[in-house]
């Protein structure tokens, strides 16, 4: 979790991310970070619009016990700044709405049901996320 936080307090941040739309850096525990916008999260699993260079590049799914921590520094506020000045923030609802991240047999299933491809990236089992892919 985060360095300082308990359980209930780091839920509590992403919750706020989340309803304040903020941009944000996700610390995973194989020292790797995803940067975007937290949209839904679970007691398994966190969503993310994953952003690259001021485009956001699709949806990843991480699982929520190999976050580490979330940055939301002043950088973080200078990009979100940006996307909403390029009008850039523009999320998918009816995706985040419909993907199911109680577990992972509902979060596969509600994949295929919205006809959605999923890459997995999985090194030696250290690292672990869902990439979302509509062909």
């Amino acid at each position: 979790m985060g360095k300082d936080l308990n359980e209930k307090e780091f839920k509590k941040l992403i919750q706020k991310h989340i309803k304040n739309t903020d941009f944000v850096k996700v610390y995973l525990d194989d020292d790797s970070a995803i940067f975007g916008f937290i949209v839904k999260f679970s007691d398994h699993f966190l969503m993310i619009e994953e952003s690259n260079d001021f485009a956001l590049v699709g949806t990843k799914i991480v699982l929520y016990n190999k976050v580490r921590g979330i940055r939301h520094n002043k950088y973080d506020k200078i990009s979100k700044a940006i996307y909403l000045d390029e009008k850039l923030i523009r999320f998918n609802k009816n995706i985040i709405d419909k993907t199911d991240l109680e577990s992972g047999e509902s979060l596969f299933k509600s994949i295929k049901k919205q006809d959605f491809h999923c890459n997995i990236d999985s090194k030696k089992n250290k690292k672990m996320f869902f990439q979302l892919v509509k062909f």
